[in-house]
C-alpha cells in the first residue's frame, strides 16, 4: 500500500503546484488592473498581501509533504485523514487564511476521488 501513497502524494504535489500557479496568475491580473488604475493602491496592497499568504501557505503544505514516510500510513485513506488535520494544524498554527484548508481539502478529495475511480483529474 505504500506504492498507493507515494503516488497519492505525488499526484497531490502536482495539484498544490498547479494551484499555487493559478494564484500566481490571479496576481499578475490584478498587478494589471492596478497598473491600468482600475484598482486602488489599498485594495492592490491587500489583495496581494492576502495571495502572497495563500502562496506560502501551499508552499507550506508541499514541503510537509515531502517529509511524509508513507510506510506509516495503511492505506491511502488513513494518509488523506492525517494530511486534512496537519494542513487544518498549518493553517491554525500559521493563521493563514481559512479558504487555504478549504482548497486543500478539495484538491486532497479530488486526488481520492481520481484513484478510486480512474476519471481523469480534470473529471474530478
Amino acid at each position: 500500500m505504500p506504492s498507493n501513497n507515494r503516488h497519492f502524494l505525488r499526484l497531490l504535489q502536482v495539484e498544490i503546484l498547479d494551484l499555487i500557479e493559478d494564484i500566481q496568475a490571479v496576481e499578475l491580473v490584478q498587478k494589471k488592473h492596478f497598473e491600468a488604475q482600475t484598482e486602488s493602491r489599498h485594495v492592490f496592497m491587500a489583495n496581494d498581501a492576502l495571495l502572497n499568504r495563500e502562496i506560502d501557505s501551499l508552499h507550506n503544505f508541499s514541503k510537509m509533504i515531502d517529509e511524509i514516510d508513507t510506510s506509516v500510513y495503511k492505506d491511502t485513506a488513513s494518509l488523506a485523514e492525517a494530511l486534512l488535520l496537519r494542513s487544518r494544524e498549518i493553517v491554525r498554527r500559521h493563521e493563514d487564511p481559512e479558504v487555504v484548508f478549504v482548497i486543500l481539502k478539495r484538491k486532497i478529495d479530488k486526488v481520492l476521488q481520481y484513484l478510486a475511480t480512474g476519471k481523469g483529474m480534470s473529471d474530478c
